[in-house]
């Protein structure tokens, strides 16, 4: 999945997601503490084929990021990022919705960071943090010769619901509210 910026990374991203998801682009908000306003790259509703097989009929936000390198401060920030996007209202056909999760999608996730470096492990402590504010990552699915065979979508380390070619699967991580204690 050769990327070269940002504009190409939301291309890959549609192209993945079509077929599956109702899509809205560039979407308009209101943060619900702060009231200011935000804009997130998408928001999707399952199709009904999806609906079938366990998906969640809710809508979800999807941002998109390009990173040139490794950098904790730029990945801390993205998260954050999509965490207040989850805290925000959107308009939609009329109605005010808050997205139920918002996934992110980058050039740089747990499938491209070598293991073991200190990179690694920040990232690895921002993505658990990230997962108990229903932030997860949205990841392509590749065959051993870098062919897209389907996408999975991840929080923390737990893979929630995927897709292989026409085999979509709903697993064992639930999206669930974490407010307050979250020691269970």
């Amino acid at each position: 999945m050769p990327v070269f910026g940002e504009d190409e990374l939301k291309k890959v991203l549609l192209e993945l997601l079509e077929n599956d998801f109702d899509i809205k682009k560039e979407c308009q908000g209101t943060h619900r503490l702060y009231g200011n306003p935000v804009r997130i790259d998408f928001l999707l509703y399952p199709k009904d084929k999806l609906i079938k097989v366990g998906f969640e009929p809710c809508w979800f936000g999807i941002e998109a990021k390009h990173f040139l390198e490794e950098s904790k401060s730029e990945m801390a920030r993205f998260l954050y990022q999509c965490i207040t996007y989850q805290q925000s209202e959107f308009n939609i056909v009329g109605s005010l919705i808050r997205p139920e999760f918002v996934l992110a999608f980058s050039n740089k996730n747990q499938e491209t960071i070598i293991k073991e470096t200190d990179y690694w492990y920040s990232w690895y402590g921002m993505n658990q943090l990230a997962a108990l504010a229903n932030v997860g990552w949205f990841l392509p699915k590749l065959d051993n010769f870098g062919t897209t065979i389907g996408w999975t979508m991840r929080f923390s380390t737990s893979n929630h619901f995927s897709r292989k070619g026409n085999d979509y699967k709903k697993l064992e991580h639930n999206i669930r509210r974490y407010v307050g204690n979250c020691s269970k």
